[in-house]
């Protein structure tokens, strides 16, 4: 109990101190016997850059007993991944966490979790394999598998994915719809605006927000009429000014509206 206090006060004040280097500590801790140490370890790892923790984390995404856990490393693996592909890293280390989490993902005796978020990880490299096993996720009758799926489509960047995410945006499954959200935003599809629009008016909070947050990363100009109309929403109204301020400062493009566009902007209110 006293590391886990020891590793929840660290995490705290990893946050607010950024010129202490806990990352030997939390390299440390990665091997920790108890599970619960190694669960908070790892949420204090996304706050960190460094790369000797990237071993460590591909080790308990192998080889922990707690599946949980496995998958929260896999996850966290995810911002090493898109560093490495950025070129901040060594080609060695890009190469081990490709070679990494593509076993993990690749591997069907793997549990469905696990693999998931491995693919979430992997989905920044540009690489043919990364994009079979996407559209094999896609296929997958696993619920857990073929979200993931969306998610990772999201990550690529890669806008042959947009059919299928427009698409998604329509599914029932609140948790399908969420992840193609997020990934209408990632993949900057003004052609997912009207339906991001909709979202904002008639989903579940969560999703309004998100549908937000992605109307402010396709940062379409003419967003900023609907956006505006929130400002004084007690549930939205932050979201609305931080999307309107975003797409301000990026100074948003101004592309012509269609007559579809125009007239559903007419009609929304």
């Amino acid at each position: 109990e006293r590391r886990r206090m020891f590793i929840r006060d660290l995490s705290e004040l990893s946050i607010s101190d950024n010129t202490t280097d806990f990352d030997s500590v939390l390299n440390i801790c990665l091997s920790d016997s108890d599970p619960d140490v190694k669960r908070l370890t790892i949420s204090s790892v996304y706050e960190s850059e460094e790369v000797t923790l990237i071993k460590p984390l591909l080790n308990v995404m192998s080889k922990e007993s707690d599946t949980a856990i496995r998958a929260s490393a896999a996850d966290a693996l995810g911002q090493f991944v898109l560093r490495a592909e950025l070129g901040e890293y060594d080609p060695q280390i890009h190469d081990m966490l490709l070679h990494g989490l593509l076993g993990i993902v690749e591997d069907d005796s793997t549990e469905d979790l696990i693999r998931a978020k491995a693919l979430e990880s992997v989905a920044y490299v540009d690489a043919n394999p990364v994009r079979d096993l996407i559209s094999s996720f896609y296929g997958n009758e696993s619920q857990i598998l073929k979200t993931s799926a969306i998610t990772a489509m999201g990550r690529s960047g890669d806008e042959r994915y947009s059919s299928h995410i427009l698409s998604e945006l329509e599914n029932e499954d609140i948790g399908m719809r969420y992840q193609a959200v997020v990934a209408a935003g990632e993949l900057q599809l003004e052609s997912a605006s009207n339906t991001l629009k909709r979202v904002v008016v008639e989903d579940e909070i969560e999703l309004r927000r998100s549908a937000m947050n992605s109307l402010a990363e396709i940062g379409n100009a003419h967003t900023l009429p609907f956006l505006s109309r929130f400002i004084d929403d007690l549930l939205l109204g932050d979201d609305a000014i931080s999307a309107i301020n975003r797409i301000s400062l990026a100074g948003g493009s101004h592309g012509v509206m269609s007559d579809d566009e125009q007239a559903e902007e007419v009609n929304w209110w």
